[in-house]
């Protein structure tokens, strides 16, 4: 299980070979948060859906990907995902800088890394 530290307001992105699930982090309460789905198939096919959901709790089943809350501290909310390797995941800012021609971060060599 992958582990992704999210604060209000920030995203994951999971790409598969024809899918993009976004999950947005939108509000953090001492024993809740709520996140913000959208599910982009094909164009024009887009679904939405906003669950607030607890510690432990994994209320996104899409498909193969497992999402469950694993940590809540403060403004802070741990997020725990499970999905098949081919799946690409990852932090909404990052997926910007991939969307924008800057490539992929995983495959910069360590010594290019700052």
């Amino acid at each position: 299980m992958l582990k992704l530290t999210r604060f209000l307001g920030e995203s994951i992105v999971i790409v598969t070979k024809d899918d993009i699930l976004t999950i947005m982090v939108t509000s953090i309460s001492n024993e809740t948060v709520t996140l913000h789905r959208s599910f982009q198939s094909k164009p024009g096919r887009d679904k939405n859906v906003t669950l607030g959901i607890h510690q432990g709790y994994s209320p996104f089943a899409e498909r193969v990907v497992l999402i469950c809350l694993t940590e809540l501290k403060r403004k802070r909310v741990r997020l725990g995902i499970s999905a098949p390797k081919s799946y690409r995941i990852y932090r909404s800012e990052v997926y910007s800088r991939v969307q924008a021609g800057q490539g992929d971060p995983r495959f910069v060599p360590l010594k290019a890394r700052r």
